[in-house]
């Protein structure tokens, strides 16, 4: 009797144990800043790319943070001069109170480039860099500590903020700018592909912002902003949901049930925000993202701004200009980004029906930034906290 109770009992301390070893083994520390190693990055960026990966050979999962955009030297509201940056930055997330890295560089300086994960492997797809737009596509792995950089298919075209997606064996770019040009377009890599393929475009007005995110069935676009062939018209904020099926090559256009919160009407417009899709309750997400009240005059103020150039009226562009200026000049809390997230139920092909989630953060209140998942996690990266003014704050929050 007890040999059998010294044996529970070292049965129980072995379980007591391995129970915490596994606890320890999955305890993750999430950075809650960008790099600072260099002082113009660590005035904070938008328009990175972010992903967490497995290092294989050592079981280590990093936080890896590549790319951007900031103005470091002068505010863009007195003229300042926009900085890409090419770091390759790592956090090791098992290490307590851990520190930022740089693993290398990528082979250009880059912003607002389509970014996703799949496989272990963070893949960057167009973006921006001093020169213009890229077409260039890279896959980052990390291996031994590491960052191994492999050059994909070239695109047909430059492009620039346009949203990439993974579904099935084959990778979707869509939207963003064309060779200098809003475009509505769509290309698509399959595994092994040689090349990038043209896929139909989305059926509306190129956007000027685009979150987009896919099932295990579709892909859901949505955007804000188009400019109409009419000059006449005015930049319209667009509510409307776009949906993709690969296997029928076919978009169309979602079909909604409104909630609690009234009408699509009276909801924030999520330009330039962000979006994710929950698998667990079959939603979507969007958050964050430009104030439409705030955006849409001064997106008119420069088309006035290029027809003043075009018919070399100075007296307009100078006042224009300063009124662009001022618009800058604004503080944080009169831009107003948006700090409420909606969640829209997918029922089929449709989404169904959005309510209002939780109490409104200010963290959510960003435009260009990274949002990643990690297990039941989300973090947002960065990002800016109105037009030139970038933050280095990584949020952590639950899916």
């Amino acid at each position: 009797m007890k040999k059998k109770l010294i044996l529970t009992a070292v049965l129980l301390s072995l379980a007591f144990v391995t129970f915490r070893l596994i606890n320890v083994k999955e305890k993750l520390h999430y950075p809650s800043e960008t790099p600072t190693l260099d002082t113009a990055y660590a005035k904070g960026v938008s328009g990175a790319v972010a992903g967490i990966l497995l290092d294989e050979a050592n079981q280590k999962e990093y936080l890896l943070l590549a790319g951007g955009a900031n103005f470091p030297h002068k505010p863009a509201a007195e003229g300042g001069k926009k900085v890409f940056y090419n770091q390759i930055y790592a956090y090791d997330l098992s290490v307590p109170n851990g520190a930022w890295i740089q693993l290398d560089t990528l082979p250009e300086a880059n912003a607002y480039a389509g970014f996703t994960t799949h496989n272990n492997a963070l893949y960057l797809v167009g973006g921006t860099n001093p020169k213009g737009a890229s077409n260039k596509s890279y896959q980052i792995t990390i291996q031994s500590g590491k960052a191994i950089i492999q050059e994909l298919p070239t695109l047909p075209y430059t492009v620039s903020g346009a949203k990439l997606l993974r579904r099935e064996k084959e990778f979707f770019l869509l939207g963003g700018s064309h060779d200098g040009q809003l475009s509505n377009k769509m290309l698509s890599l399959k595994d092994n592909g040689a090349k990038w393929q043209e896929a139909p475009a989305y059926p509306a007005e190129a956007f000027i912002k685009t979150l987009a995110v896919s099932d295990q069935k579709n892909i859901y676009l949505w955007g804000a902003f188009n400019k109409t062939p009419d000059k006449d018209r005015e930049l319209a904020v667009n509510n409307t949901f776009f949906i993709y099926n690969p296997e029928k090559a076919t978009w169309f256009k979602s079909t909604y049930i409104n909630g609690n919160d009234g009408a699509m009407e009276a909801m924030p417009c999520f330009g330039g925000g962000m979006a994710y899709y929950n698998k667990q309750k079959n939603e979507i997400v969007f958050l964050g993202g430009v104030n439409k009240e705030r955006f849409l005059p001064a997106l008119k103020r420069v088309e006035a701004i290029n027809t003043a150039k075009a018919e070399h009226n100075q007296k307009l562009l100078n006042q224009y200009t300063e009124e662009v200026r001022d618009y800058l000049k604004q503080p944080i809390t009169w831009h107003a980004f948006n700090q409420e997230a909606y969640s829209y139920a997918i029922n089929g092909n449709d989404l169904i029906s959005f309510d209002k989630m939780n109490n409104p953060q200010e963290s959510f209140a960003r435009a260009d930034a990274c949002l990643i998942k990690h297990k039941a996690k989300f973090l947002i990266i960065g990002g800016e906290l109105k037009p030139g003014i970038r933050t280095r704050q990584i949020s952590l929050h639950n899916l």
